[in-house]
């Protein structure tokens, strides 16, 4: 993986999470515990910056202003995909992003549309990803290893996979 270079470590990143609907984000309030809730990924951009919309009154967006660090995390379990990923981030403001990553989905939580005053970004610049992917989903290995078992073979799934990215 370390030789590749960023871009198509980016890529690499980007096709193990474009399946993936949600994630967990995890942060240090103030108090220092771990807190985790939801988000939903918008974009992971060039840089390997991941963007999330979020309210400014939120406490998300006032504890990383204290402690910037964070942890995004994907699962596709359907799939036997597990991602962790790594970062600082940073409260954005910036309307024509936000216009950018805009979609119509977004008012359940942002009436006002994009002109809504709670509105912001945060943005994660990620430094490391580490996933686990099973290669495919777990009622095909289990009819493999029931198969295995049976037969005295070999299951012909490629082994799972494990790494980590340093982006």
């Amino acid at each position: 993986m370390d030789l590749l270079q960023p871009s198509e470590k980016i890529l690499f990143f980007q096709q193990k999470i474009s399946k993936v609907k949600a994630c967990m984000f995890t942060w240090l309030n103030q108090d220092g515990k771990l807190l985790s809730q939801p988000m939903s990924n918008q974009q992971l951009d060039e840089d390997a910056n991941l963007w999330f919309f979020v309210s400014r009154q939120g406490a998300l967006a006032h504890d990383i202003e204290a402690n910037p660090v964070v942890n995004v995390s994907f699962a596709e379990p359907a799939d036997n995909l597990y991602v962790s990923a790594s970062g600082r981030a940073s409260r954005v403001d910036d309307e024509a992003k936000i216009r950018q990553l805009w979609n119509p989905l977004l008012l359940l939580w942002f009436p006002e549309g994009t002109g809504d005053a709670h509105l912001e970004l945060i943005r994660v610049a990620l430094d490391r990803a580490e996933y686990w992917d099973g290669g495919i989903s777990r009622m095909v290995q289990l009819f493999e290893a029931g198969a295995s078992a049976f037969s005295g073979r070999r299951p012909r799934s490629k082994p799972a996979e494990h790494g980590t990215i340093y982006l």
